[in-house]
């Protein structure tokens, strides 16, 4: 079983919240790991932590994987962090059209409106 959260649920000092997690799922016989993931690490373009349990049941083996993207070039040749930019990068340019007469608008001549 695999749950996330933000990964403040583990920083808390006043809160014994993975204590209690852990023992909630020893309780129906489930051995838990957790580790605090960052998303950047796996391609996700979000540089977002995210804390991970993974329950399974009976003794626990799963190893987490190690990170696949870094911040810069490595001796290993990873990938670098993918921008949430490059994920549109590759899309065509966006088409507008007239609501009442489903026309293409020249996005050159759209003037938006000021806020006040």
């Amino acid at each position: 079983m695999v749950l996330e959260n933000v990964y403040g649920l583990a920083q808390v000092k006043s809160s014994n919240a993975l204590e209690e997690i852990y023992k909630a799922f020893a309780e129906i016989g489930y051995g838990v790991k957790h580790q605090t993931l960052l998303a950047a690490d796996y391609g996700t373009p979000q540089l977002r932590k995210r804390l991970i349990f993974v329950a399974v049941r009976g003794e626990n083996t799963f190893e987490f994987p190690l990170p696949q993207y870094v911040t810069e070039p490595d001796l290993f040749d990873r990938p670098l962090y993918r921008g949430a930019g490059n994920s549109f990068a590759h899309l065509p340019p966006p088409t507008f059209f007239d609501r009442d007469s489903d026309e293409t608008i020249d996005i050159e001549s759209v003037t938006l409106p000021t806020a006040i």
